[in-house]
């Protein structure tokens, strides 16, 4: 399904490769705790549609030392920089991340 951000919006489309390191399996959607975040500090919630970037995460099963990649989809204003952050929050797991994006 590709649909189309709302009028003024663009996508942020960002991806991202996750390893499970731990030693039991790993089976969550990681695309609910993550938020982008622009220089402004401004919040976004990653939204689910179809780009031809890759397949957008939705539900993920990685056994120890697997990994699995794909893509993470974003509503952002036009004026939206390129400068921009990722924060990750499993409320469940009480785990939080941090990346830069270049």
């Amino acid at each position: 399904m590709h649909v189309r951000p709302d009028s003024g919006a663009r996508w942020v489309v960002v991806e991202l490769r996750l390893k499970n390191t731990g030693a039991t399996v790993f089976d969550d959607a990681p695309g609910n705790g993550l938020k982008l975040i622009d220089t402004e500090g401004q919040h976004y919630t990653h939204t689910f549609g179809g780009v031809k970037e890759g397949v957008v995460f939705s539900s993920v099963t990685a056994n120890p030392g697997d990994s699995r990649k794909s893509v993470v989809l974003f509503g952002a204003p036009g004026r939206q920089t390129r400068e921009a952050s990722i924060f990750a929050e499993q409320r469940f797991h009480q785990r939080t991340g941090a990346w830069a994006i270049p």
